[in-house]
């Protein structure tokens, strides 16, 4: 079940985990194969545990932070159904528009000298929800110089 580099042949495992990160909390977690995708089982099983802790935990912010894997509409409307507060990254090879939205961008906010910002709304043409809020960060970095360069010695 799976692939394992370590030890050819061996067993390996791709567990999802539930925690509060805040705290280091260990809540539940799903047992996978080493040989399937990040996604495969996610939706239900975060499902699953939203479902739980919120039935224990009354009157709670409930967050979750995902990984590009995990950009897709039944994870991200699930969370908007179950009122789950969520940041994503998003996968650009996956949404040439989206790339190019962001690349064609003119105006950006300044947050300070190095980090910028835009909003926006924004879904995949294919999904039926409504969109989703997007923020864009950008980093101000230094271009390198291609081509001799003249020191000043003296």
């Amino acid at each position: 079940m799976g692939f394992n580099k370590t030890k050819k042949g061996a067993r390996s495992y791709y567990d999802l985990f539930c925690t509060v990160a805040q705290t280091g909390q260990f809540f539940d977690r799903l047992h996978r194969p080493g040989n399937v995708h990040d996604s495969n089982g996610a939706a239900e099983f975060m499902r699953a545990c939203f479902t739980e802790a919120r039935a224990v935990l009354k009157n709670t912010i409930f967050e979750s932070r995902l990984d590009s894997a995990f950009f897709n509409e039944e994870i991200l409307s699930g969370y908007n159904r179950q009122g789950v507060q969520f940041s994503a990254s998003v996968p650009f090879e996956r949404f040439p528009a989206l790339k190019a939205m962001v690349e064609s961008r003119r105006r950006w906010k300044r947050m300070d000298g190095q980090w910028s910002y835009f909003e926006t709304r924004w879904k995949p043409k294919c999904w039926e929800e409504d969109g989703f809020r997007f923020i864009f960060t950008r980093q101000k970095t230094k271009r390198q110089r291609k081509g001799p360069i003249q020191l000043d010695l003296f």
